[in-house]
């Protein structure tokens, strides 16, 4: 029995998340696309990404948003959505509005969270290189 314990402490132990990343973290305000990510303390996850492009007279905006698990392996964040979906408005021809699913699956990230004076950072840097910086709320 007690060997049992053990087991589920050190399990429940690998689900939590990092206290570090536990929070809602967002691009900078006025970044196009925006960017939220909501993360528990439970290793749950929340993200949204929006995004207007303006042409004269017509606006498309975009919005995608996804939710699942996560889990961290040492430097590795790695986000698994179970949902996903996708929705797009032009202001101008609304026969072209649609709602889909998104894409789901798993995104993995290196990770790290920095600190500028009263100003904390998560930063994300995906397989291709490409670095994205939240501020968080």
């Amino acid at each position: 029995m007690k060997l049992l314990t053990l087991f589920a402490a050190a399990l429940a132990a690998l689900a939590e998340t990092p206290s570090e990343l536990v929070g809602e973290w967002a691009s900078v305000e006025g970044s196009n696309p925006n960017v939220v990510y909501k993360i528990t303390a439970d290793s749950r996850f929340v993200q949204t990404t929006s995004s207007v492009a303006l042409s004269p007279g017509c606006d498309t905006r975009t919005e995608s948003a996804s939710e699942g698990r996560l889990t961290v392996e040492g430097g590795m964040l790695h986000l698994d959505a179970v949902t996903a979906r996708f929705h797009s408005v032009n202001t101008c021809r609304p026969r072209w509005d649609y709602e889909k699913p998104g894409q789901a699956g798993r995104g993995s990230f290196r990770w790290r969270v920095e600190r500028d004076g009263p100003v904390w950072m998560l930063v994300l840097q995906q397989r291709s290189g490409v670095v994205v910086r939240l501020l968080k709320r």
